[in-house]
């Protein structure tokens, strides 16, 4: 199954560091800026989920050192490639 955001898309992204759990966000996470599914972890921190289901990219925790939500994303506009 191909990721929900490709090359090419344009994300639309609302401003918020304070996101709700199962929100898609924006983040700055071990200097990296990264799209994931934010869950708030039960130790206070925060899990990441890629929205890729493949076995690969499993959830795992922010960096408690550098993690930095950015935003919520509202929308993907798609643009095919022919």
């Amino acid at each position: 199954m191909a990721p929900k955001i490709n090359n090419g898309d344009l994300v639309l992204v609302r401003k918020n560091q304070r996101p709700d759990n199962g929100s898609v966000i924006v983040c700055i996470n071990d200097g990296q800026a990264m799209i994931k599914v934010y869950q708030t972890a039960p130790s206070g921190g925060a899990i990441l989920s890629s929205m890729n289901p493949a076995p690969v990219f499993s959830p795992f925790l922010a960096s408690r050192r550098d993690f930095r939500p950015q935003g919520v994303v509202v929308g993907v506009l798609s643009y095919s490639v022919r």
